[in-house]
């Protein structure tokens, strides 16, 4: 209301004030002076009157209109500002009432409390079931960036073969040098950059490509390093995601394993934890999985999903495993090497394999001669 009679208040001074104004530009023509002899008629003279009052009036209509325009707006500024801290509070208020409304009808808010734990368990849930496809991209992001740290090992390797090439050149220009300063006739004539423009230009130019080579070394050094630190975080994530998989959650199936008549082969991988991230790397388990998978075919797939270095490797691994951690003999060995073909490895410890995947949690069932195993799949193609 004090908003209000401040502003009809500034309106109707405005008014009277073009009000007065109207009622002299009328007094000028209602009552015109007398004519002075030798001027112009009266009316001349009152319009020149109502012309000069008017001019003057008009110099500071301006300012007065701003002025209230100015005015004006600080108002309805002032009136926003207030308006808005009026309508914080009363959103404050609603909430407030709200909330109280809301104790009214759940004093002590367990129905709110059971909404939160639903929405909670729902949640991990999700979470326990995109554990394999979180494992899935983690994987695929680890491959990318072994094949990436290859490419930047073999390219940190050329350089440095044609920095130690270039190195090896500039002793031989300096044994040549010296070998010059020993001739009497060259030993007292200064050695330094040719003053020719050709020599100078090639020897900038080498200058400038050693300069390149050696800031490359460090670059490509330095991405090894961040390449190498990326990976060891991967594989440690990796391992985490396993081991969270591996533990007995509430809601989450456990692996019953399939005993066959003949007692089974054993493997403890307590000390062999690179050979139990190989075997999860590549196969996921399932709890209940309709599909077989022959113990051969696993077999083949798992040596063939490996680089051709680290076969032998796993083989030996998989042999003390479940012989008390004895390395593989030397006939089995020197067998895997001769009969193994890069696309076709010899089986060798074939049963030590179903052993270890026993101990990760696959289980097998005999279909006639041939034993399967009913829930593990492939990750990706070998």
């Amino acid at each position: 209301m004090q908003d209000q009679v401040e502003t009809l208040t500034a309106a109707n001074t405005e008014l009277w004030r073009l009000l007065k104004k109207e009622q002299m530009a009328t007094e000028a023509f209602s009552n015109p002076p007398e004519p002075v002899s030798g001027a112009s008629c009266s009316h001349c003279a009152s319009h020149q009157k109502a012309f000069r009052m008017m001019r003057r009036s008009n110099v500071i209509e301006s300012d007065l209109v701003l002025d209230f325009q100015n005015r004006r707006d600080d108002k309805n500024s002032t009136q926003k500002s207030e308006l808005k801290q009026l309508q914080s509070a009363l959103n404050a208020l609603q909430n407030k009432y709200d909330d109280l409304e809301k104790r009214k009808t759940d004093p002590f808010c367990r129905d709110s409390e059971i909404v939160k734990l639903r929405e909670s368990v729902a949640a991990e849930n999700q979470r326990f079931k995109d554990a394999n496809h979180t494992a899935f991209k983690a994987n695929c992001e680890v491959k990318q960036i072994l094949a990436e740290l290859k490419a930047e090992q073999d390219r940190s390797k050329k350089l440095e073969t044609e920095l130690s090439i270039s190195n090896a050149h500039i002793e031989q220009l300096q044994d040549t040098i010296e070998a010059y300063k020993r001739i009497p006739e060259l030993k007292d004539l200064q050695v330094g950059i040719c003053k020719d423009w050709r020599c100078n230009h090639r020897y900038m130019e080498a200058r400038q490509k050693l300069g390149g080579f050696e800031d490359e070394v460090s670059k490509l050094s330095q991405a090894n390093d961040d390449l190498q630190k990326s990976l060891k975080r991967q594989r440690q994530d990796n391992m985490d995601l396993m081991k969270r998989m591996d533990e007995n959650v509430i809601g989450i199936p456990t692996f019953q394993i399939v005993y066959e008549k003949t007692k089974p082969k054993v493997a403890n991988l307590e000390q062999l934890e690179e050979l139990r991230f190989n075997l999860r790397n590549l196969f996921i388990f399932f709890p209940a999985h309709d599909e077989e998978y022959d113990e051969a075919i696993m077999y083949m797939d798992f040596l063939t999903g490996l680089p051709k270095g680290e076969r032998e490797r796993n083989v030996g691994w998989m042999y003390a495993a479940c012989h008390q951690g004895q390395t593989l003999p030397a006939a089995k060995l020197e067998l895997f090497r001769k009969k193994s073909t890069p696309t076709r490895p010899e089986p060798v410890c074939r049963s030590c394999f179903v052993a270890c995947m026993r101990a990760v949690g696959a289980n097998f069932e005999k279909r006639g001669k041939k034993s399967v195993c009913v829930n593990v799949r492939l990750r990706y193609s070998p």
